[in-house]
Formats: C-alpha cells, structure tokens, sequence
C-alpha cells in the first residue's frame, strides 16, 4: 500500500534529541501518536483511538501538526480501536475512484449525490472541481448514503465566510448560522481554507437567509459545538474519564529505536513546526454526467510519496484562504481568498469512465499490528 508521507528533515542534534520537551497528558479531543509508528489517532470520548485515513482527512480538522500529543507505543497499542475519522462535514465533495457519483459529506457523516455538472456549478460555482477528493471505494462503506443533493437548499454544515471573515455553516434548511464565537482562532483559518464565498453563493443562488451568533438558540448552540467534534460519540459510549500520560524521554528514544528499517519517515527535532498550506485541489477524472477534468482543478502536480510535491496547481472557486506551497500556482474565479497548494490534490487516469486514482492506495484501516505502522498521514515527530 502506498501512503502519502508527510517528510521531516532533521533539524541537527542527530537521530535522538538530547531531550525532549514537556507536554500536558493527553486527554479526550487530543490528537496522539507513538514515536515508532507515523500513524495519528484521534483519542476519542468512548477511549477509543481513532485513525486518520489520510491526509486529506487530516486537513479537513487541523491547521497543523504541533498540537500533536506524544505517547509511549504500549500504551497507544492497549487502546481500543475505534471507527475511522470521517471528513470534517461541509468542506469537501468526494467520488470514488470507479464509481461514477460525487457526494458532499454533510456534517452529520451523512454523503448526498450531486445529480449533474449544472447542480455542481449552481452551489459550488463553475470551478467546483477545486472541492473535489478521489477516495478508495473501501472508504465508502463508513459513511451512510443519505438523500440526493438538495436542489434548494446548501448540504447540512457546508462552510461559508463572509467579505468580514465571519464564518458561517449551513444548517441545511436553507438558513447559514454563524459560527465564529464557537472557533478559536486556528479554526476559523482552517474553515476559511474550505469555505465557500457568502457573497458568491448569493450571487448564485439569491438571498441566504443568516442566523447570527447573538440570534441562535441554546439547543442551536449545542447542536454546532456538536458538530465541530473530529468523532461524535454517543452519551451512552462515553467514558468518565480519558486521560494517557505522555511518554517519557526514555519510552520515546526506545519506540524510535523500534521504528522499521523501510520506514520513510525521517526523525525531526521534537517541537518543529509543520504548517498546512491552503488545500483546497482536487482531483482529475471523470464521472457520469460530472466533468471534474477540467483545466481549473487544482493538485495536477505530481506526488513524489516522499511528502514533496512536483508541479504546480490553482485554486479556483468559491474559495477562501490564503497560503501557497512549493511550486506555483494561481487563483481565480468566484475567489474570497488566493493561494496555491502544489501537487495537493491526486491526479488521475480515465479509463472507461472510471477514474483511476494514480498516487493513493487508501486502506479501509489506518492500522496494522496493533498501533499503525505505515497507516494514514505520516505526522512529524
């Protein structure tokens, strides 16, 4: 199987850093991960770790990497294993690699059909391809299909963000409730990455009935603080108290030592820090009666595997943020935003209308023996 790997240049100091910093134990909410295994695991309510499919995924949750919390390996590998993270609903549209449909992931986990090319363009705007991810067909099954797109009314949860940069989600209903006061502010940004102009949409589809955060009920209130969870777990599954405490110096050096040989992951000095840029390409191909082929999608640079990105891609759309990585890009179209993400999104070969992804081979697990040797994004240490 092949993963796209997140690479880490050492930072000097050698293989093992003469000490590593003091982190606050990890509880439920935290992202954790051991230092022999790459895999990234969300530490859920029900005590469960929960594994990050990929990358993408990943970015659909986070800003970044530092705020990943350190365990030793043994503890890590006695947690029990729980479902995998979905997609942060209402900032992606998603297709199988050989199957002919694309899907918006509300915020429910709930995956809604786009009928055509004319419905994708009515809601995301002619360089709709940009929202685009190629997903293996195994990942499917985690998610339940709900009703077709609406042709009225935005997908539960889908992001907005205003010319102000209040950020905004659909409550599916045809009304957008402010979210901004339940953000912090890393949030807000990663939002802003994957939301859709306000402005344009109305342009598109006329006025948007708004809900201001001064104006939303408690229950709404609950329901949205809800919804920003990365797993959702049910009152009945939740455990009193979720709490590992991080490993030590010596439980770290002795889980690098273990680290497999074939590994591509590169040690880095503790505490360095990896930022994502704006990731909001697509992928290539073709579905029945939806072109996502076209010029404008963006990620049309060529993975290496090794974490770098050949090439260069444009972000074009509805989309906000900022932000560019290596290579060259541009922005364009019904744009709150600019940036460039080279190489973000997979490419992919048509082949009797089936689209062929030619840089991820996804697992259904994000583990293996126990803990998750080679499984979902590669994460620093």
């Amino acid at each position: 199987m092949k993963y796209f790997l997140l690479v880490m240049l050492v930072l000097g100091g050698g293989l093992f850093p003469s000490a590593f910093p003091a982190q606050a134990a990890a509880v439920a909410g935290d992202d954790i991960r051991c230092e022999q295994f790459s895999t990234v695991y969300y530490l859920g309510e029900d005590g469960k770790r929960h594994a990050y499919p990929n990358e993408r995924i990943f970015f659909t949750h986070n800003e970044g990497f530092d705020h990943i919390k350190v365990v030793s390996c043994a503890q890590l590998g006695s947690l029990p294993l729980g479902t995998n993270v979905e997609y942060h609903g209402g900032m992606r549209l998603i297709k199988a690699q050989s199957i002919p449909v694309v899907y918006a992931v509300d915020s429910d986990g709930v995956l809604h059909a786009l009928k055509n090319e004319t419905q994708a363009k009515k809601f995301y705007g002619m360089n709709w391809q940009v929202y685009v991810d190629d997903i293996s067909e195994a990942f499917l099954s985690q998610y339940e299909i709900g009703s077709p797109y609406s042709e009225h009314y935005y997908a539960l949860g889908t992001v907005f963000v205003n010319t102000s940069g209040d950020v905004f989600r659909a409550n599916g209903k045809g009304t957008v409730v402010e979210i901004d006061d339940l953000l912090m502010s890393w949030q807000k940004r990663n939002y802003a990455r994957y939301a859709l102009s306000f402005e344009e949409s109305e342009r598109r589809l006329g006025t948007i009935s708004k809900i201001t955060s001064s104006a939303r009920s408690s229950a709404n209130t609950t329901e949205e603080a809800r919804r920003l969870k990365k797993v959702v777990v049910a009152e009945v599954a939740r455990v009193p108290s979720v709490k590992i405490e991080e490993a030590t110096s010596s439980e770290r050096r002795a889980d690098l030592l273990k680290r497999p040989a074939t590994s591509s992951h590169t040690s880095s000095q503790t505490g360095s820090s990896t930022s994502r840029t704006s990731r909001v390409g697509g992928g290539s191909g073709s579905v029945k009666g939806i072109d996502t082929s076209s010029g404008d999608t963006a990620g049309s640079g060529s993975s290496a595997g090794s974490g770098s990105s050949a090439g260069s891609g444009s972000s074009a759309g509805d989309t906000a943020g900022s932000g560019s990585s290596a290579g060259s890009g541009s922005s364009a179209g019904d744009t709150a935003g600019s940036g460039s993400s080279a190489g973000s999104g997979s490419s992919g070969a048509v082949e009797d209308d089936k689209v062929i992804d030619e840089e991820t081979d996804e697992s259904k697990d994000g583990v293996d023996a126990g803990v998750g040797a080679g499984a979902g994004p590669v994460i620093p240490n």
